[in-house]
C-alpha cells in the first residue's frame, strides 16, 4: 500500500512539472504581451504559472485553428497573450456565445 502511495505521488509530482514547449511564434507573441516573458522567464517560472501560460497559448492556437469559431471556451490569461491575440480570443467568445443565446431563444 505504502509503494502504490509513494508511486502515485511521484505520478502527481512528475506530471505537475511539465510543461509545455513554446514555439518561436509563442515566445514573440510573448514578448508582445503585457507580461513581456521572455523564453529564460518562462524557465524559471513556478510549474502553475507555467502551465496558465501554456493554457493561455494553448487556447489562442485553438482560436486560430478553429478560424474564430469556437465551440467551447478555455482557460486563458491576458497576460500571456499579445493585444492582437486577446482581439481575436474575444472576437470568437463573443461569437461562441452570441450563438449560444440564439440557440435557446432569448
Amino acid at each position: 500500500m505504502r509503494i502504490l502511495l509513494l508511486s502515485a505521488m511521484a505520478m502527481i509530482v512528475s506530471t505537475a512539472a511539465q510543461a509545455c514547449t513554446l514555439s518561436d511564434g509563442d515566445i514573440k507573441s510573448l514578448a508582445a504581451s503585457p507580461s513581456h516573458l521572455t523564453a529564460s522567464e518562462f524557465a524559471t517560472l513556478t510549474a502553475a504559472r507555467q502551465k496558465a501560460v501554456c493554457d493561455s497559448r494553448a487556447f489562442i492556437a485553438y482560436v486560430d485553428t478553429q478560424k474564430g469559431v469556437i465551440n467551447e471556451l478555455g482557460p486563458y490569461s491576458t497576460k500571456w497573450v499579445s493585444p492582437v491575440e486577446n482581439d481575436r480570443i474575444v472576437a470568437a467568445s463573443n461569437a461562441y456565445l452570441e450563438r449560444l443565446i440564439r440557440a435557446r431563444g432569448r
